[in-house]
């Protein structure tokens, strides 16, 4: 069993090193959404697209692509409250 567990391990890990290119890539070429961007986004990171979809599975690319999404908005969100005086919680 602990033989699974470091090759699930390492599978994952794996999935988050190809998900790390993949997203450096496309914030180099300022794509956000490699989903609604994808013909673009295939265009410019095609090897690491490949990658990061053959190395993770279906589900955690569309998860990993949205969340990326969710977060910036978020980002954005913070940043304008915080223009506006807004002052964090602690």
């Amino acid at each position: 069993m602990a033989g699974n567990g470091a090759l699930r391990r390492s599978a994952r890990e794996k999935c988050w090193e190809a998900r790390d290119a993949y997203f450096g890539c496309l914030d180099r070429h300022s794509i956000l959404d490699g989903l609604k961007d994808d013909t673009k986004a295939a265009q410019a990171c095609s090897a690491e697209k490949t990658a990061f979809e053959t190395d993770c599975v279906k589900s955690w690319v569309n998860y990993f692509l949205k969340f990326r999404v969710q977060q910036h908005q978020q980002q954005e969100a913070i940043k304008k409250l915080e223009a506006q005086g807004a002052k964090k919680l602690n």
